[in-house]
């Protein structure tokens, strides 16, 4: 027994050793320049140096927990692959360690790379930082989708977290909503209505509804009243001018409701009806 414990402790020993071995002295990923499909983006060395490069490469890989400043490094199985990298002012990408990296990971690596790039900016290399990621979505259409779902994936998480903390009140919101443009829709037209019988009735003009006619209708008929004699004014076209704003706000509540915000109020009623 005591023989066996022996050999199962020297055995873990061994393991140990071998393991610290090649984490610390085992192959590192490094950059493909013999690749047969390598695309560069030059920078200006002057304004944006290698040193910025490798700083935010290292930032970017340590936010997947690697080690590593020489190079942008994604993930295959496990497998650290180093994709693109910078020397002398030229930024190269190896578009087959690229493709062979799931792209939920490059999107990743790059996401990495482009937040930690920002936060390089300054006002001495914005333009030139601007430029580079310019050019860089310009020299393949898979580094432009990459970079736009780069970009995407946090405001994604932005929305779907505003999504679920308003999803509980967006049915109360859209019943709301619908209400308010019915009821916008009946005063408009109320007033529409209370107008053109002023502006087309004497009987309206000094009666007990002068309290319902707008403020529009009355500045048109008093305009009308002290005309030049001669000159030709339409009351009516005059009105509809001044009410052009009500009738762009009255498109839009019409618009919400064909849109879906009827369907709402009726669900909505539908659903007390039941109860």
């Amino acid at each position: 027994m005591k023989k066996s414990s022996s050999i199962l402790t020297f055995a873990f020993i061994i393991l140990m050793f071998f393991t610290f071995t090649y984490t610390v002295f085992g192959e590192t990923p490094t950059f493909n320049t013999n690749s047969s499909n390598i695309i560069s983006v030059g920078v200006n060395p002057t304004v944006l140096p290698d040193e910025v490069f490798h700083t935010v490469f290292e930032s970017a890989n340590q936010q997947s927990n690697i080690e590593n400043s020489e190079g942008l490094i994604g993930l295959k199985n496990g497998e650290q692959i180093m994709f693109a990298t910078v020397k002398d002012g030229v930024f190269s990408i190896d578009k087959a360690a690229f493709d062979s990296i799931p792209e939920k990971n490059v999107v990743r690596a790059f996401h990495f790379f482009i937040n930690n790039l920002e936060n390089m900016e300054n006002d001495k290399n914005r333009d030139e930082i601007a430029s580079f990621m310019s050019d860089l979505e310009d020299v393949d259409n898979d580094f432009s989708r990459i970079i736009f779902l780069s970009v995407y994936s946090e405001i994604k998480g932005d929305m779907y977290g505003a999504y679920t903390v308003m999803n509980p009140f967006l049915s109360a919101i859209n019943v709301l909503l619908g209400v308010a443009a019915v009821v916008l829709i009946c005063l408009l037209l109320l007033s529409t209505l209370f107008d053109l019988c002023y502006l087309g009735f004497s009987y309206f003009t000094d009666g007990w509804t002068n309290f319902l006619v707008s403020y529009d209708a009355k500045q048109v008929e008093y305009d009308f009243q002290r005309r030049v004699d001669g000159e030709y004014k339409s009351k009516y076209f005059e009105y509809f001018k001044h009410r052009s704003l009500t009738y762009i706000i009255l498109a839009v509540c019409i618009t919400y409701l064909i849109c879906g915000g009827l369907s709402g109020i009726i669900a909505y009623v539908l659903s007390l009806v039941n109860v």
